[in-house]
Parts: C-alpha cells; structure tokens; sequence
C-alpha cells in the first residue's frame, strides 16, 4: 500500500475559502491518500492540517 500527503489549497466552493491563495496556513488542506498495489483502490481523505495526529486518524480511516 502506498500513503502519500499533498498540499491541496483551499477547497473551491467552500464557505469562506479566500479566491486568491492565503498568506500563513490559513485555509490551507491536505490530502492524504492511500492506493492498494494489488487491488487498486484508492481513499483520499482532506484534513486541515498534517501532523502525526491526521496521520494516525487516516490510518485508522484506512484500516477499518
């Protein structure tokens, strides 16, 4: 299985998401997404943050 993380800016549509790019982390997102070598299935999942906190809930996400 292959975890990758990417910085994805502010989600379009999202209430209060600025249009031009944010200055700081403000309404920065991330995607963490997870692919299965043999089947291929893909989760992504979009936190506000990436930390080890984030990482183990997607892990968690993943797993169950």
């Amino acid at each position: 299985m292959q975890i990758d993380v990417e910085f994805v800016g502010p989600l379009p549509g999202k209430t209060g998401a600025p249009v031009v790019k944010p200055v700081g982390r403000r309404g920065q997102f991330y995607q963490y997404t997870a692919i299965d070598d043999r089947t291929r299935p893909r989760i992504l999942k979009i936190y506000p943050r990436t930390n080890q906190k984030t990482a183990i809930q997607f892990l968690d996400y993943v797993l169950s």
